[in-house]
């Protein structure tokens, strides 16, 4: 897990805190296969009080998503 790079500007401890979830921000984990992403999101789930929503995605379905909702012309409503 030494290859977990953190965008410039975000504190590490944000993240562990789960403090971009009380702020209504997005946590996208991006890389290739086995870099243990599924793992720090389960932790990141785990860590999460019951009353919050929660939705996961993979590239390819999200891709999918947007694509369907672009050819039905609603792709800027939001995910429910």
């Amino acid at each position: 897990m030494n290859n977990i790079a953190i965008l410039p500007g975000i504190a590490k401890e944000e993240i562990i805190a789960l403090r971009f979830w009380d702020k209504k921000e997005n946590l996208i984990l991006l890389g290739e296969v086995g870099l243990y992403k599924s793992h720090l999101e389960l932790l990141c789930l785990y860590g999460l009080p019951a009353r919050y929503a929660y939705r996961s995605f993979t590239a390819a379905s999200l891709a999918n998503i947007l694509l369907e909702r672009n050819n039905k012309n609603v792709c800027s409503k939001a995910f429910l």
